[in-house]
């Protein structure tokens, strides 16, 4: 029986695309160390698309389901690494519906559209209208974190976001599964 066209993953899916993002999208999963003082959830997902190494190539999009265990809300990030281009996390509402998908990327699209960073008139113009997005390495974001959006007065951000780089969780743990293509509950095939 095909997939309903209305799960999370293939909403995400559609998103990535409307931002224009043509990697396929691969969902992850982390299990990170349980002992007492842990308050991370037991299994932590999220999704990427594009080059995602962990080096100095990376160019990728990543989105984490905010807060994690449930499927309604996510935050997403571009870290263009090879650019020197972090854009910070922008949250958002995962709607059902093409017409509600197409409005959230219209609201994402300023830091998240693929096309800042295809060339260099792109990226110029993303570093003309987001100064605060550039000069960042994995080594900035370790020390400093991303950068923050704001309205008005109140951050834009989450306060919690589990996977700070690809393959390092908030608990310094060096462990990523991609279970894109396994058979976990859950877990939605990438094409």
């Amino acid at each position: 029986m095909p997939k309903s066209p209305e799960t999370p993953y293939s909403r995400l899916r559609k998103l990535k695309e409307l931002l224009g993002w043509r990697a396929p999208l691969r969902q992850y999963r982390h299990r990170p160390p349980r002992d007492a003082d842990n308050e991370l959830p037991s299994v932590i997902t999220w999704y990427e698309c594009g080059e995602s190494t962990g080096g100095r190539q990376d160019c990728f999009l990543q989105i984490n389901q905010c807060p994690q265990g449930q499927t309604d809300h996510y935050a997403a990030a571009v870290y263009a690494i090879r650019f020197r281009i972090c854009t910070g996390w922008l949250t958002f509402h995962l709607p059902v519906g093409g017409a509600g998908l197409r409005g959230v990327a219209e609201q994402l699209s300023p830091w998240l559209q693929n096309k800042w960073f295809e060339d260099l008139i792109g990226r110029r113009t993303l570093r003309a209208s987001h100064p605060e997005c550039v000069g960042y390495t994995w080594t900035r974001l370790r020390r400093e974190g991303p950068p923050q959006h704001h309205d008005g007065e109140k951050p834009r951000t989450i306060g919690y976001i589990p996977i700070i780089a690809p393959g390092i969780s908030a608990t310094g743990a060096a462990e990523r599964q991609d279970v894109s293509s396994r058979g976990w509950s859950e877990a939605e095939p990438a094409e």
